[in-house]
């Protein structure tokens, strides 16, 4: 029983880690946020913990690619850069899910 858990735990995590990209624009979806943020939410929501050397290269690269828009907030008193999901970060988190729920409904097919 343990052995398995382990092995269900380690699926859940490296399927998290792969399509760490599309969980990023899913949380962002809800909310703007900024990068330690999305640090602690991935390790609450998803159980992977992915420090600030995967993170703010991954939020890099996906603003290059025009899915994220960043603004700095100057409200606190450590600036911070928040990240917000664009239009065609939308359209692409939509394409993922529908190709994702496609190869699910295939898995489950006899």
């Amino acid at each position: 029983m343990l052995q398995t858990i382990n092995y269900q735990k380690e699926i859940q995590t490296k399927l998290a880690k792969r399509l760490l990209d599309m969980l990023i624009l899913q949380m962002l979806n809800r909310k703007p946020m900024h990068g330690y943020q999305i640090i602690t939410e991935t390790r609450k929501d998803y159980g992977v913990y992915c420090g600030p050397s995967k993170i703010y290269p991954l939020l890099a690269t996906l603003e290059k690619k025009g899915y994220l828009n960043s603004t700095w907030s100057m409200t606190t008193d450590k600036p911070r850069k928040i990240f917000s999901i664009t239009t065609v970060g939308k359209n692409t988190l939509k394409f993922t899910e529908d190709s994702l729920n496609n190869i699910c409904k295939n898995l489950k097919a006899p």
